[in-house]
């Protein structure tokens, strides 16, 4: 049948519902005259008229295939509806049998603990009948009789599996040949660290005897160090004899008692005694907690979790110099009775608090509550230091540590800035248009770590006084988003975070309106919409509470919206966890300080601490003297310091400080408090900055360098954020990772063998007044000090006096002589300094010392003596005197040009030492200068050999100080540095041509002198092909072992003539 295909699917001649379809094909007799000559045979049409369209028919054949891939397209669309229906069902139903297996493993292990239980009670009564115990099974007596032949035995770590920890007690039993010692042993549980053990007893055998017996197999177990295969590196197996339930909360008693003590003040341990098994407490004598006996009479105690226990804390409190507030936040579980204040006076004002022993308590560090500002400010795009200057300004106290949002915009990545007395670390991610900031008083704290996401910042702070460290944070959340993204904001942040024990603050924009309820002691925060219990529920999800305002602020807003009509609302706060913080206080109207939308926020931040600080480090500063210096007629180190310490203070910076006429800009907004006149006054500061700072330009145009460094204001440990950065990604501690790298630098690696002199001795030349003139006026002003805080501001000030300037002269003869050299001249300070801008590991840090400058001039001394004996041994250092840098970089580049001019092929290697300064061995700069030196400087050579004994390094870094020997290397900063060191190299090299492999011409220009130039470390090597560069390289390689100093491949470089006849790269070990 022929059939048209229609559109809609009804074919023509028949209607729905009627019978077969009437044939619809072409019929000559229905047709008009002109389609019968067009369709008759034979006839053609006009090329004028237009052509009908073609049409073809549909046959069942085409149906079926139609119908084929439709039914193809169904089934491999069902069939990938099925596959993912399938993997989704297994990965659901493995992860439904993982958690199963997972509930499964622990019921597994509390059948296996119920077990354990069953068979030691049944144990237990299998006992008590067979000695026929009658009593009441909670006595006192019957415990300890059903524990007489218990013992502990442990050592491994403690999820040792039970298996394990038995065979390998079995194995230590019949090692130390004590198998039949114990009847039986086994573990409480599948998992442990300690067996109990029972112990095997005879019929007869009194209990004292028993007890008696395995006091002694405990000694001897512990005598033996045996260490089973599983135990850690350290560990060595230990008995001891079991205890009661009772007993072990008595000791334990008595253990929280001791530490809330010591926790307060550690000197007081001398006069404190423990009874650990009747959960006794004595602190100079008196008892201030006990389990078993009754409390004192009138005594305000506190008690304790054991049944009976008590603690006198306002004894303690007397005793120690602790507040006893601090003492009750230390015992959360006790609760207090009341407690009146202690008697003014005498520490001990009752007379049952008089010590029985009648020895006095060390003088108490009085504990104290330090209470930190934190601020919290939205300061919307608006310039950092208009910030910190009007908060700074406005505040009732000085900020310790702010948290900034929306900082202007800046560079993807971290950043660190210094402004005024505050270091600013500030962080931006590709996602944000603006980022977080915190401001900490450099003063105050040291950046220990740091962490970031794009919603928030974290940085982990170390108080300097306390030696606490804290987590602070600053988040925004983005406005305009739903609840669900805020609350994944939130979560991103909470996980950003560590888990930690120490104190956390969080400051911020949360962009929620937060409200507060009175269900809390203090408040409770009230979420009012569903992204405000969405934020809450992740904030304490993560440990973390409010911290509400006072009453009186429950409802004032923290938001300025500038839109009119607009009202504002509190969306600004703080969270807590393990920090002791007081109430909010917000600051209305103080978005007009900046022009802002947000007020700033004040968090009290409380941080329990001893006033025994810990040892302040001495300042480096450079120093000028402010008295007159009295006339000295005998010097030493003692005098000198007191001078030092006395007579001169840190130089006062100058670094930009505001003008007066700014200063009464802001004294006037300030008191006006109208936003025009704040944002007269910030500008005015700017200008009067820029003014300054265009000045100090000019002024260093002109020759005085030293005033571009006034330009910077920094503190100099910018670069510590991408070191932590570095030590983060590397899994280190930068303290720790810091002085591992230079503990291995500064040490050297085999013991010295330091060279005696040789030759016959003589006294010399004793020091003069003229050389100790000379000495001081060579050494530079302005400069950081010591730990001695000597200057030589100090020293110029003290030679013009001629009896002063005899005696230091006759002291430096004392020193020549044999006198002992001052500690203080081998007790080198070292701060460290970036060699670029983000190092990324200890190797990227340069170390300087800073030395004492009295040391110094004796140093310049000794050098200007050994100079005159030791002549440059060739033309390659260009370090000598006489010559400078041009000289190496003139040579350099007339061998490059000779090359282009005379085509010789010629080869280069630039060679770098690494660690030179800090790696020169010391004994072999010994015996070059022995071999140098005349016969009358045996006492020169004898102060350089004590000068070059093992040194401290006093290692600074800004996350603390540790204190490492030195026994190799040159001291960077060292007056004879330098000169030593660019010695050593020559004669390394020296060393190296006599050899007679060395090449001694290059064939294509024999008349070239030099083949080799130095400046200090960095060298320059050419020879003739690469064969050659290899024997040159290999030798001088060799050598400047002997000096115990390597090549560093990774900075050394080689360069290839275009004529040379051996191109490619060279291999070079």
């Amino acid at each position: 049948m022929d059939l048209h295909a229609k559109a809609g699917g009804v074919f023509p001649g028949k209607a729905p519902g009627l019978g077969p379809a009437i044939p619809s094909g072409f019929d000559p007799d229905l047709e008009p005259e002109t389609k019968k000559r067009e369709a008759a045979p034979g006839a053609t049409m006009s090329p004028t008229k237009k052509r009908p369209e073609s049409t073809s028919a549909v046959t069942m054949s085409d149906l079926q295939q139609l119908l084929a891939e439709q039914t193809f397209t169904l089934q491999s669309h069902q069939h990938e509806a099925i596959k993912a229906a399938v993997h989704e069902l297994r990965d659901s139903t493995r992860a439904e049998l993982g958690g199963i297996k997972a509930t499964l493993s622990k019921h597994d292990d509390h059948i296996l603990q119920l077990r354990d239980a069953q068979d030691r009670m049944e144990l237990r009564l299998t006992t008590l009948e067979q000695k026929g115990v009658t009593s009441s099974a909670g006595s006192t007596a019957d415990e300890r009789a059903g524990q007489m032949d218990l013992m502990i035995v442990g050592g491994w770590e403690e999820n040792t599996p039970r298996e394990v920890l038995l065979a390998e007690l079995k194995e230590a039993l019949e090692t130390m040949g004590i198998p039949d010692f114990f009847r039986d042993y086994f573990t409480i549980g599948p998992r442990k660290g300690f067996a109990m053990c029972l112990v095997a007893t005879t019929a007869n055998e009194a209990p004292q005897d028993l007890k008696r017996r395995m006091i002694f197999t405990a000694q001897q177990i512990r005598q033996q160090n045996y260490k089973a295969p599983s135990m850690r590196e350290g560990k060595t197996l230990r008995a001891t004899l079991g205890r009661t339930a009772a007993e072990r909360q008595r000791a334990a008693h008595v253990g929280k008692s001791k530490r809330l003590v010591l926790e307060f003040n550690q000197d007081v341990l001398p006069y404190t005694d423990s009874e650990w098994g009747q959960g006794n407490f004595w602190l100079n004598g008196t008892v201030c907690s006990s389990s078993t006996r009754p409390p004192p009479r009138d005594a305000k105690t506190a008690a304790g979790k054991s049944p009976g226990s008590w603690i006198d804390l306002g004894f303690i409190a007397r005793s120690i110099g602790a507040n006893l507030d601090d003492l009750a936040v230390c015992i959360p579980e006790q609760q207090l009775d009341v407690i009146t204040p202690p008697p003014s006076g005498s520490t001990f004002e009752n007379p049952r608090d008089r010590p029985n022993k009648g020895r006095p308590l060390p003088t108490p560090a009085l504990p104290r509550v330090l209470e930190l500002a934190c601020f919290t400010w939205n300061i919307g795009g608006k310039p950092l230091e208009d910030a910190i200057k009007s908060l700074c300004l406005t505040s009732p106290v000085y900020p310790d540590v702010i948290a900034f949002q929306e900082v202007a915009r800046r560079a993807v990545g971290w950043k660190s800035d210094q402004i005024d007395q505050f270091t600013i670390v500030q962080t931006r991610h590709d996602s944000q248009w603006r980022g977080n900031a915190l401001a900490f008083r450099t003063d105050g704290f040291s950046l220990v770590q740091g962490k970031s996401c794009p919603h928030g910042i974290w940085i982990k702070l170390k108080h300097k006084d306390t030696g606490q460290q804290i987590w602070y944070g600053s988040l925004r959340l983005d406005t305009g988003c739903t609840a669900d993204v805020a609350a994944e904001q939130t979560q991103i942040l909470m996980q950003t975070l560590p888990n930690t024990p120490l104190p956390v603050l969080l400051l911020g924009d949360w962009n929620t309106k937060l409200r507060w309820t009175g269900r809390a002691s203090r408040g409770e925060v009230r979420p009012v919409d569903g992204r405000g219990d969405y934020v809450t529920s992740e904030v304490h999800d993560r440990g973390l509470k409010f911290v509400p305002p006072a009453p009186a602020q429950w409802m004032t807003p923290t938001s300025r919206p500038r839109r009119a009509n607009a009202a504002g609302h509190q969306i600004d706060g703080a969270a807590s966890m393990h920090a002791r913080t007081g109430t909010v206080t917000i600051f209305p109207d103080s978005y007009k300080l900046i022009g802002g939308d947000h007020d700033f926020l004040r968090v009290p931040h409380r941080l329990r601490t001893s006033c025994q600080r810990p040892g302040e480090r001495r300042t480096t500063q450079p120093r000028t003297v402010t008295g007159k210096l009295p006339s000295v007629t005998r010097m030493d180190q003692t005098i000198m310091e007191r001078l030092a310490a006395r007579l001169t203070k840190p130089r006062r910076s100058c670094t930009y400080r505001d003008p007066e006429e700014v200063k009464n800009l802001y004294r006037r907004a300030k008191t006006s408090g109208s936003e025009h006149d704040w944002k007269t006054a910030h500008k005015a500061r700017r200008t009067a900055h820029d003014k300054w700072r265009t000045a100090k330009l000019e002024e260093a145009a002109s020759g005085n360098w030293a005033a571009m460094k006034h330009t910077k204001q920094h503190a100099g440990n910018e670069w510590a954020v991408h070191y932590i950065e570095a030590s983060d990604s590397n899994q280190q501690e930068p303290l720790k990772w810091t002085v591992e790298h230079f503990r291995a630098l500064f040490q050297a690696p085999a013991p010295r063998q330091p060279p005696c002199w040789t030759k016959e001795a003589s006294q010399g030349q004793p020091i003069t007044v003229e050389e100790v003139n000379n000495a001081v006026d060579k050494g530079h002003t302005n400069k950081a000090v010591g730990e001695d805080l000597t200057s030589f501001e100090l020293l110029k000030a003290l030679v013009k006096d001629p009896p002063t300037g005899k005696a230091i002269a006759d002291w430096m003869e004392r020193i020549r002589q044999g006198e002992e050299i001052p500690e203080s001249w081998t007790r080198m300070i070292v701060t460290l300094l970036p060699k670029v801008d983000k190092p990324q590991g200890p190797g990227d840090l340069r170390p300087i010392s800073l030395g004492s400058s009295i040391g110094k001039t004796f140093g310049t001394i000794l050098l200007a003596r050994t100079r005159y004996h030791i002549a440059p041994q060739g033309a390659a250092q260009c370090a000598h005197n006489g010559r400078q840098t041009s000289d190496f970089l003139f040579t350099a580049l007339r061998s490059f040009a000779l090359d282009s001019e005379w085509k010789m092929g010629l080869c280069w290697a630039k060679l770098d030492v690494q660690k030179a300064f800090d790696s020169l061995n010391r004994d072999r700069a010994l015996r070059l200068l022995r071999d140098k030196l005349p016969s009358d400087m045996s006492l020169e050579y004898n102060c350089w050999k004590r000068l070059f004994e093992e040194s401290v390094a006093i290692l600074r870094t800004p996350w603390g100080d540790a204190e490492i020997v030195q026994s190799r290397g040159i001291r960077q900063g060292a007056v004879e540095s330098p000169w030593i060191f660019a010695v050593a190299i020559e004669a390394a090299l020296a060393e190296a041509q006599e050899n007679r492999d060395w090449p001694k011409t290059i064939p294509a220009a024999p008349g070239i002198p030099v083949s080799e130039i130095l400046f200090m470390d960095d060298s320059l090597v050419w020879a003739a092909d690469r064969p050659m560069m290899v024997t040159k390289y290999n030798l001088l390689r060799q050598h400047l072992a002997e000096w115990g100093l390597r090549i560093n491949a990774a900075k050394t470089r080689y360069y290839v003539s275009p004529y040379s006849t051996t191109p490619g790269p060279i291999h070079l070990r």
